[in-house]
């Protein structure tokens, strides 16, 4: 196991403390607490997936993908929309489950209403409803591929692709002048080549492991994991939740991908959280395993 357990202090007053996970290529920062705080942003494919709190280096990044409408996973949404404003930067682009969409227009709509001395303008955001299946682009050649998450409310998941165009097998070796022609001729000589990233999963039960079979083409999948006593595997099951034993027993779902896990119950202690990790967890996938709190 990975030593990320120590927090990472960002400037700034009134920040959240975060953590920072360095794994697969990718820089992790953020903090996740049950029912406290999630959120975690990735610079290198600059999203920030969920938003329970708001921090700094979060502001330059455009794309937020919010996985479902619980508070600790949301609350900070309106707050990065409005510093954001402050900034005059541009407005951002928010992907949320489709049936909380008109949820969260009320939510910046009510906001507005009481900044605003009683003028009425539109909320600076540019919100996305998505359903399982539906791919939206990103930035340059980044795609977010939706996928379906069975938790308490309605919820979806997220993979981060990187999608190029490669030259057909059948027309490699030809001189470029005849690759032209055809093209010239309306031949589609080059296919898609996808190349997946990062999955990240929110809140959960065990069954989305089990039924999203393509997380495992990730260099990297984010999973929660609230529950860690052997005892609370009923209770985790019975909140909507993930139990570290689920992980370990899917584990090769997860392919060879890094696994941050992240969103553990505020009954555990730090220390309590690092060393129940580190006895369950199998010795022979420790070092791809990576903690955020």
């Amino acid at each position: 196991m990975s030593s990320e357990l120590e927090p990472r202090a960002i400037r700034g007053q009134g920040q959240p403390t975060t953590s920072a996970i360095e794994c697969a290529g990718f820089t992790f920062i953020g903090a996740s607490v049950a029912a406290y705080t999630t959120f975690v942003l990735c610079p290198q494919v600059r999203v920030v997936f969920d938003m329970g709190s708001v921090i700094e280096e979060m502001l330059p990044i455009d794309h937020v993908l919010i996985t479902h409408g619980h508070q600790d996973h949301l609350l900070g949404l309106t707050r990065y929309v409005g510093l954001r404003r402050l900034q005059h930067m541009r407005p951002p682009t928010v992907l949320a489950p489709a049936e909380i969409v008109e949820p969260i227009r009320h939510l910046f709509a009510v906001w507005q209403e009481l900044e605003s001395e009683g003028r009425r303008t539109p909320p600076e955001v540019d919100l996305v409803p998505v359903v399982a299946g539906q791919e939206v682009p990103l930035s340059g050649k980044l795609v977010a591929r939706v996928f379906a998450v069975a938790h308490t409310l309605p919820s979806v998941g997220y993979t981060i692709i990187e999608r190029t165009r490669k030259l057909k097998a059948e027309y490699r070796g030809l001189p470029g002048a005849t690759i032209a022609d055809l093209r010239a001729g309306g031949v589609e000589v080059a296919a898609p080549v996808d190349a997946h990233l990062v999955t990240y999963i929110g809140d959960t039960l065990p069954e989305t492991l089990d039924r999203t079979p393509e997380m495992a083409l990730s260099r990297v999948i984010i999973v929660e994991c609230t529950f860690l006593r052997p005892e609370h595997v009923a209770l985790a099951i019975e909140r909507g939740h993930v139990h570290i034993q689920h992980v370990i027993e899917r584990l090769e779902r997860f392919g060879d991908a890094d696994i941050i896990l992240t969103h553990f119950s505020r009954r555990y202690r730090r220390r309590d959280i690092e060393e129940l990790v580190r006895t369950q967890w199998p010795r022979e996938h420790a070092d791809r395993l990576h903690v955020l709190i």
